[in-house]
């Protein structure tokens, strides 16, 4: 080996030590594999661009694979880090096999085109290579509501950081083929004209990019709103929106979610100075479920707002959509006073911290300033100038990040006046927007802090908030588990409400053995067995007794579930004890245990509508209303009268909610209002409900909204 190709493969060596110690850069996935990739491009065309070839096909085919194989060593130090920390990914490792090769080959073959068809090549190499990785990425990013982007150069980005499995993607491969089409195409037409037996190829290669670009929708490469509301069906215009769903969402989930659209909509533009017949509609898409939504957009578990985009629109799935769609809203609005071309402010901590500000309380349990307040040192002005900065907000966990940045933005909106808030949002200079030292005005918002009461459970919820790792202190980015691509189908089939085929899918992917090995599968499974009325009981038990362990050896959950299944099938004594094994005294426990009670809790749990619910024990009570707040439509649900069934109003306060906002739904106005305000008699502590307060408002000022217009309930 020459010793300029031996400096070579050591230096890539070296590189791909120093990629291993980099976070989210070391995972052998598609950031490192992306970046490879685009070195190995630009480093082709620069070498091929400073040869000369003889005008035979199997010039340069040597040189191409050397570097091929120097741009595919980095992934030697990589691979060992990941075994080490038991992070491999088989999808990892396919995207190292396919993003750096055709990539290092396209630079390779463009810079050895312009070597043989021009006198700068270099310079011509380079630049079409910047076209591609960049020009084309922006104009797709500017033109196209999807996330996800392939390219040429750098092969592949999946969409938000956000979504913590990203898996191969079919398309990628469908992609990589036309890329290395092109490389084939510019290596074979500079011998066009004297190998007369090239030609048919070329002809061919050019057949097959033609037909593989009139596809790309087909394919998954590119999804414009044309194609995504094709794939949806659905439409509905409001006052404020239109929106696009999909046609196996129910009519009166969107009637529903259409009057929550033009509510918030109408309360944004107040709170922000903002007119609502200034701006245009919002295109709201809702998907039936998550992974739909990933395969349209490339966003799975992330809901998003392109707000860069001449439209202005929001990407949900329709499970989330209630919870954050105030949120994404605001998002939607801010785009009115937002910086030019991207519409927000360049400062990602003040984007999302302005919608969780103006955003419906994330926790029940406090607001956002009482979960930073209950800290007992604040964010100091070196923690706060990191995470206003350009990119200092996903260094950090999500949520921490989100409740800081929204508690702060808060404050600043009400300090420095919403014009001032404005200029600061577009420009992303809260310091000359305010008139203020950007350390005085973290001074300030501790002093506001100081004055908000606190109590310990928001002590404690604050504690886990402040104490999760942010993306980068991950020990595995981007990896599924083991269970992960059974789970991810069974949970698609049973958003569809799929249940047979989700069981049926499960009893093929499973062994018994690998039933009790895997928690989540474990409880997905148990839990259709025993909720959805597919399978009796002793089906259950003879899942947990073809375990390699005993019951008791089960996790805690699945234990529950292997006792209900006991005393459905008459072993009484069984499942007494198999719940002696518990050490902890949930409250689930204690009902199961209890033999007044546990009559009862079964009955509710698994054959709700035999249940007498008068006569239910208080205890019972509130896992009945569970089961009506689920979209029960049995008679009886309306009945639950508050004053009968309202107890532990703190505890089971999600319930209640949930229960309160389901009879609005299905037009029991009455009933919604009477549980309104029983809850709001009860939950009546200025600082322990001061964010149960808030929610409740929320739904009054909704309901006389609602009530006032022509929806459907």
């Amino acid at each position: 080996m020459p010793p300029y190709r031996f400096k070579a493969f050591a230096a890539a060596l070296l590189c791909g030590f120093i990629l291993s110690w980099i976070p989210l850069l070391r995972e052998v996935h598609f950031l490192s594999a992306g970046l490879t990739g685009l070195a190995g491009a630009f480093t082709g065309a620069i070498i091929a661009g400073g040869r000369s070839y003889r005008n035979t096909p199997a010039a340069g085919l040597r040189e191409a694979f050397w570097l091929l194989l120097i741009f595919l060593t980095p992934l030697l130090p990589l691979l060992a880090g990941a075994l080490w920390r038991s992070c491999f990914s088989g999808d990892g490792l396919l995207y190292w096999l396919l993003i750096p090769g055709p990539s290092v080959l396209l630079g390779f073959a463009v810079g050895r085109y312009m070597a043989m068809h021009s006198k700068r090549p270099r310079f011509w190499a380079v630049s079409m290579l910047l076209v591609v990785s960049l020009g084309i990425f922006v104009w797709e990013f500017f033109n196209y509501p999807a996330v996800f982007y392939h390219n040429h150069v750098w092969g592949f980005w999946p969409g938000p950081v956000y979504d913590d499995v990203v898996e191969l993607r079919p398309s990628l491969v469908f992609f990589r083929y036309i890329t290395l089409c092109w490389v084939a195409l510019l290596w074979l037409m500079p011998h066009w004209k004297n190998r007369k037996n090239l030609r048919l190829p070329v002809l061919l290669l050019v057949a097959s990019l033609m037909l593989s670009y009139f596809n790309l929708s087909r394919a998954g490469i590119l999804h414009n709103e044309t194609w995504i509301q094709q794939q949806l069906g659905g439409k509905l215009e409001t006052a404020h929106a239109i929106i696009y769903y999909d046609r196996h969402i129910p009519e009166t989930e969107i009637e529903w979610l259409a009057a929550w659209h033009d509510f918030h909509i109408a309360e944004l533009a107040e709170l922000l100075a903002l007119e609502p017949s200034s701006f245009p509609k919002v295109h709201s898409y809702l998907y039936r479920h998550e992974w739909q939504k990933k395969a349209l957009t490339g966003a799975g578990g992330t809901v998003y707002v392109p707000v860069w985009l001449g439209k202005p629109q929001m990407h949900i799935h329709w499970q989330a959509a209630e919870r954050v769609l105030r949120h994404e809203l605001v998002h939607v609005l801010s785009r009115e006073f937002g910086a030019p071309v991207i519409n927000a402010s360049p400062v990602i901590a003040l984007v999302e911290g302005l919608a969780t500000a103006f955003e419906t309380e994330r926790d029940h349990r406090g607001t956002g300033d009482q979960l930073v307040a209950a800290q007992p040192e604040f964010p100091d002005h070196r923690y706060m100038r990191r995470l206003m900065s350009l990119t200092g907000f996903y260094a950090l966990d999500s949520n921490l990040s989100y409740t800081i940045a929204g508690s702060f933005t808060g404050w600043l909106w009400q300090h420095c006046g919403a014009d001032a808030m404005k200029l600061a949002y577009r420009s992303g200079r809260i310091s000359r927007a305010c008139e203020q030292p950007f350390d005085e005005l973290v001074d300030g918002w501790h002093a506001h802090l100081s004055t908000i009461p606190t109590d310990a459970l928001q002590f404690a919820v604050s504690g886990q908030i402040f104490s999760a790792p942010g993306i980068t202190q991950q020990p595995c980015n981007f990896h599924p588990g083991p269970d992960y691509p059974v789970l991810r189908q069974v949970r698609a089939l049973t958003a569809e409400n799929r249940h047979a085929e989700a069981l049926a899918f499960l009893a093929a992917q499973q062994s018994d053995r690998r039933f009790c090995d895997f928690n989540s599968l474990s409880l997905l499974r148990a839990d259709l067995l025993m909720r959805a009325g597919h399978a009796q009981p002793e089906e259950l038990l003879a899942l947990f007794q073809g375990c390699a362990r005993p019951p008791e050896d089960l996790p805690s959950r699945l234990r529950l579930f292997a006792a209900d299944a006991f005393f459905l099938s008459g072993e009484e004594a069984e499942g007494v004890k198999l719940l002696e094994t518990f050490q902890q005294q949930a409250q689930s426990v204690r009902l199961r245990t209890n033999p007044g009670l546990r009559e009862q809790l079964l009955t509710v749990l698994y054959t709700p509508e035999t249940a007498a619910p008068h006569y239910l024990s208080a205890e019972i009570k509130p896992w009945l209303v569970w089961h009506c707040a689920q979209d029960g439509n049995d008679a009886f649900c309306p009945e639950l009268t508050p004053d009968v069934f309202l107890t532990d109003a703190r505890e089971h306060f999600l319930i209640w909610e949930r229960f309160m906002k389901t009879m609005k739904k299905q037009g029991q106005h009455e009933t919604a209002l009477a549980w309104h305000a029983a809850l709001t008699n009860e939950l009546d502590d200025p600082v322990s409900d001061l964010a149960r307060q808030n929610r409740l408002g929320d739904f009054k000022r909704f309901s006389e909204y609602a009530h006032t217009k022509t929806y459907g309930f």
